[in-house]
């Protein structure tokens, strides 16, 4: 692994257009075909990922990663700015971790270094490639863990959000950019959502519970017994929807919480 000092000055080009979410012509795009078109989803960085190891060793160090480039024999150039107390020495364990090939060093101040780093691509970028999904730029990493803002098709999202609850941990979808409700999910009516949203921020679904059934339905101001059937007609729906996304193809009972979890955030509020 090579880490050599490169131009201070040096004039970087963007490498994904213009920012924001129109084309830098400032033209809409086509509109999308029914479903999501944009999710906002934050998730756990493979632990082998060079952004992961960096950050988690060093929790101080937040890296903002503002443009990459795939290139030949599955390696990718990202350019990266590290922020931190101790900077320099953040740079110098870059060039340390396993899977990095080089590291350029455009500039390096005492908090704050810009950097391109030539790296092994990682089984996100894989499965991006795979399904034709946009990762936006810039997006953080702090603590191994990240945000991304990803545009595609609205199938191509869906197995996205599948594939990458199967590839890592700590999977949260933040938000959904949708057009019209997805016909190959089964929808919840919105009495349901409510009721389901209401005891998972209860902790109804929590093992062990951290409110009773008896509780959440005076919460609610229903009876036990309509508030059970409600929920578990939500929960059906959502595992259904799950079924077909592919979450619980892995792991069997034990994937049940996340991708209920991951269904529910597909949900317009």
């Amino acid at each position: 692994m090579a880490l050599r000092a490169g131009l201070p000055c040096l004039a970087i080009a963007r490498l994904d257009g213009a920012p924001g979410w129109l084309p830098s012509a400032g033209k809409s795009p086509a509109p999308a075909t029914l479903g999501p078109r944009m999710l906002r989803i934050k998730f756990a960085l493979p632990r082998s990922h060079w952004l992961s190891a960096l950050t988690r060793k060093y929790p101080e160090c937040q890296v903002e990663v503002t443009d990459s480039l795939v290139l030949k024999n599955r390696r990718m150039l990202l350019e990266a700015v590290v922020y931190g107390t101790d900077v320099e020495r953040c740079v110098q364990e870059v060039g340390r971790i396993s899977g990095v090939d080089h590291v350029e060093v455009w500039t390096c101040e005492p908090s704050r270094a810009l950097l391109w780093v030539t790296h092994k691509i990682s089984v996100v970028t894989d499965l991006c490639r795979e399904l034709g999904v946009l990762p936006r730029r810039p997006y953080w990493v702090a603590h191994g863990t990240t945000t991304w803002e990803v545009l595609g098709a609205p199938r191509s999202l869906r197995q996205f959000a599948a594939g990458l609850s199967n590839l890592v941990f700590s999977v949260r979808i933040e938000a959904v950019a949708t057009e019209e409700p997805d016909p190959d999910l089964v929808w919840l009516t919105e009495r349901q959502l409510q009721l389901f949203r209401t005891a998972v921020d209860e902790g109804y679904f929590e093992v062990p519970r951290r409110i009773s059934l008896t509780n959440l339905a005076g919460r609610v101001s229903l009876s036990k017994s309509t508030l059970s059937r409600t929920l578990a007609v939500a929960e059906g729906k959502l595992l259904e929807s799950a079924e077909r996304l592919g979450l619980l193809s892995h792991n069997g009972a034990a994937a049940k919480p996340r991708a209920r979890e991951t269904v529910l955030a597909l949900h317009r509020t």
